[in-house]
């Protein structure tokens, strides 16, 4: 019986549920990126990968089997325990050293869509190369899982709680975060340091008014696919 194609694009794997996203398939995918990573990992890093996912169907169930064949090459999990937002996860990559992580999410694909995300060691999407690579190693080893995931370990990954922040202020409508920052692309990927040039550059920071700049409150805001609005006002020095 013939494999199904599996063919990488930005920063990883998308396809239809049910169609080519199936867990035979994820775990194929899975395999190949933890092979990839088993060679090719900064000293700087651990071997471990941190894996979350958004709340399209059946996203936590392909999370955990990901969780399981990584735990079968021998790799420490953490594994998010609700939908996580995917900034969070690379927040939660670089700040645990990790090796790299992966996201279930297809982003701003229709619903219908579910997709494997890879997160390089640095937080950001994992380079072009490193996607190319994962696809030339399909197949090319028996999937490795262990049942009941091994020593995962399951976290709330999003920064604000572990911060301390328990959710957003009802009262005022606004919830301010407490210095955290959810983005670690900054000058990794051209489509991602525009928006982080904004937020996080030197320049910028100066003339960003804290006082006038805020998370919107909305339902379910921790629980986000993929994206999450912020308000942020800029008073230009030099005027």
């Amino acid at each position: 019986m013939s494999r199904q194609k599996i063919r990488f694009g930005t920063d990883g794997w998308r396809a239809v549920i049910a169609e080519d996203f199936t867990f035979a398939n994820v775990d194929r995918v899975a395999q190949a990126t933890a092979e990839h990573w088993k060679k090719h990992r900064p000293k700087t890093t651990g071997k471990k990968v941190v894996i979350g996912f958004d709340r399209r169907f059946l996203a936590d169930q392909f999370a955990g089997r990901v969780a399981e064949v990584f735990a079968g090459n021998g790799f420490e999990v953490v594994l998010g325990d609700s939908p996580t937002p995917t900034p969070a996860i690379s927040f939660a990559v670089k700040a645990g050293k990790a090796a790299g992580g992966i996201v279930i999410t297809a982003s701003h694909n229709p619903a219908r869509f579910c997709g494997f995300k890879l997160k390089g060691y640095f937080g950001g999407s994992a380079a072009s190369e490193t996607s190319q690579a994962v696809e030339a190693l399909l197949d090319a080893k028996p999937v490795k899982a262990l049942v009941g995931r091994g020593k995962s370990q399951l976290i709330d990954a999003r920064p604000g709680e572990r911060n301390g922040d328990t959710g957003p202020n009802l009262i005022n409508a606004k919830w301010f975060p407490r210095n955290v920052s959810w983005t670690h692309f900054y000058g990794v990927e051209d489509v991602y340091s525009r928006i982080d040039f904004i937020l996080l550059s030197p320049g910028m920071a100066k003339e960003l008014d804290r006082a006038n700049s805020w998370i919107p409150v909305v339902a379910d805001w921790g629980h986000g696919s993929d994206h999450r609005p912020v308000v942020a006002t800029f008073v230009a020095g030099d005027k």
